[in-house]
């Protein structure tokens, strides 16, 4: 019993960090918006401002990748966690589009990388394990679910301040799971070392060596499957917040169906992956959910 208990509280920190990490970005697709339709924003640049976010995310995830096993995914996270608490504060000091969009960005990047962080602990501490993954997309699901409306609550309880300011305490959230987590994987070996200036530079070899592994197929078409994926969930999320202000909807509201749209059936698909494997292949169930 005492042994499952402390697996336990390692384990649970970095569900925490899930919880708050993914989630960040949803609450951000509602916020943003709602605060660029405010300041009179075009949908066009609406939609420019919620994809520029994934910009530095495309450009430095190998880079991103290298570092969390360089140095350690916990003090990654922490460091970008401390991006996420502080990032959402700075809308409202700086109301105009061009800052708006560096912010995002910067945003974008941060959230990336801790959710980035919270699967590799899963892959260091628990050795991939199905079952652990599947609790981690599960409270990635929750976040989801409770978040939203919150912050929708907040934005129209207290306006751009209230809304920001729940984004920014839903990562205060962040960063105590990221801080909680363990600071080494199963393997009390693992070689990490201590962060110097020349780690923010991106290095080629690192982009190759992870560039070649598309050429195997099983990776490249979870890499394209995912990439369909987070594309379509981006485009849904540019203009469906806009039309729901346009339509007359509150804060609250819109964060409860953009909350529900992407959580409960997802919590369930999740839960499922534990069994799923002995009914239906990995391979296949790709291709069906995709397809749906």
């Amino acid at each position: 019993m005492s042994q499952k208990i402390s697996a336990l509280r390692r384990q649970l920190p970095i569900y925490g960090a899930g919880l708050f990490s993914n989630s960040n970005v949803t609450i951000s697709s509602i916020i943003v918006p709602l605060w660029a339709l405010h300041l009179g924003v075009s949908p066009g640049i609406i939609g420019v401002l919620l994809g520029i976010r994934h910009l530095p995310g495309l450009l430095f995830a190998i880079h991103g990748g290298v570092l969390l096993d360089r140095l350690g995914a916990r003090p990654v996270m922490i460091a970008f966690a401390g991006f996420a608490v502080v990032v959402p504060l700075l809308f409202p000091i700086m109301p105009w589009v061009w800052p708006m969009m560096i912010l995002q960005m910067v945003w974008g990047f941060s959230t990336t990388m801790t959710w980035m962080g919270a699967q590799t602990c899963v892959s260091q501490m628990m050795r991939g394990s199905t079952r652990h993954a599947a609790r981690l997309s599960v409270s990635v699901r929750l976040g989801m679910l409770f978040g939203p409306p919150i912050a929708g609550w907040s934005w129209d309880t207290w306006g751009a301040w209230g809304g920001f300011g729940a984004i920014s305490l839903w990562a205060v959230g962040l960063m105590i799971s990221c801080l909680l987590t363990p600071k080494l994987g199963f393997d009390e070996q693992q070689p990490v070392r201590r962060f110097r200036i020349g780690d923010l530079v991106p290095r080629g070899t690192d982009y190759l060596s992870s560039l070649r592994m598309m050429t195997i197929p099983a990776i490249a078409i979870c890499v394209y499957l995912s990439a369909i994926r987070i594309a379509s969930y981006g485009v849904q999320e540019s203009f469906y917040i806009v039309y729901l202000k346009e339509i007359g909807l509150s804060g609250e509201n819109i964060g409860l169906l953009a909350g529900t749209g992407h959580s409960l059936l997802g919590a369930i698909g999740a839960l499922m992956l534990g069994l799923a494997p002995q009914i239906v292949s990995i391979r296949r169930q790709l291709y069906l959910f995709w397809s749906l």
